[in-house]
């Protein structure tokens, strides 16, 4: 049903970005949450390096200079946050507004376990 994901099979690239990527990047999540904006700073600061990891099936993923996984796209889609950022955010009570977290509790149960 799930394909293991392998760093030597999966991610065909990274790249640094640019400042002015990172600032198109930031507006186009900031077009699509909009409720995030004051908390923007929290979650991609203006002075840390993202990158870009490209991998198999037109995926994108946005890592921050630490390696945190933020942000992911397929194809020219919109930018969706990780489970891992949700549940930060949840903590911080960020995006309370914008997901059913119950449903994302029942995945996290049904796959975790």
């Amino acid at each position: 049903m799930f394909k293991k994901f392998t760093e030597k099979e999966s991610v065909s690239g990274m790249q640094q970005l640019k400042s002015s990527v990172q600032k198109q990047i930031k507006t186009k999540i900031l077009e699509y949450y909009p409720d995030i904006e004051p908390y923007m700073e929290n979650i991609l600061p203006k002075k840390d390096n993202f990158k870009i990891v490209k991998c198999h099936d037109h995926i994108e993923i946005l890592v921050s200079s630490s390696g945190e996984h933020l942000f992911f796209k397929q194809r020219e889609g919109a930018w969706f946050p990780t489970l891992r950022l949700l549940h930060q955010c949840t903590k911080l009570k960020i995006i309370n507004s914008l997901y059913n977290f119950s449903g994302i509790q029942y995945y996290t149960k049904l796959f975790l376990n």
